[in-house]
């Protein structure tokens, strides 16, 4: 009879059981943006996220408030120039009883509604969603730019344009 390693073995138990752990508890963080010059404040206390200018780096000045959003995300993306922002609450994961109307991301401008990205206006087909233990996983922002987002989709890279808010297939 063959044995197998120990390590591995046991590395394949501890991976398996905690796979899709559930979601942390909600936490204030700051994250910067174009090179410093935007700083996103998001407080998980307040339900808010507050998108400030820094003017001048060098300088011994308070950033400016350039928006403020009454909503928080685990993940959060901004342009470059600060003008579009994405809360995402689930990281790439849809509840196992998402409806048709289910909406990945709520597109933000200067800080205002702007659009809703919605599950069928990114995936064609719902059999490409891919089955976890508790969710299901449709895919990922994999870039953030001043006219769009790249999404890297379980169909592969798709395209979301700021000004005319369509999905579209990804072309370098």
């Amino acid at each position: 009879m063959k044995k197998l390693p120990l390590i591995p073995v046991l590395f394949c138990f501890l991976f398996c059981a905690f796979a899709d752990e559930p979601m942390l508890p909600p936490q204030n963080y700051t994250k910067f943006f174009s090179n410093g010059r935007f700083m996103l404040v998001c407080d998980a206390t307040k339900k808010e996220t507050i998108c400030y200018e820094i003017v001048d780096p060098t300088a011994d000045v308070e950033p400016e408030e350039k928006w403020r959003i009454t909503r928080w995300g685990l993940y959060s993306y901004l342009s470059e120039n600060g003008e579009f922002c994405v809360l995402d609450d689930w990281g790439g994961l849809i509840p196992l009883d998402y409806d048709a109307e289910y909406v990945l991301y709520v597109v933000f401008k200067n800080g205002t509604e702007y659009a809703k990205i919605k599950l069928f206006d990114v995936i064609s087909d719902e059999k490409n969603l891919r089955r976890t233990v508790s969710h299901y996983y449709w895919g990922n922002i994999e870039s953030f730019e001043n006219d769009g987002i790249v999404l890297n989709t379980v169909e592969g890279k798709k395209w979301y344009d700021f000004k005319t808010r369509k999905v579209t297939e990804y072309v370098e």
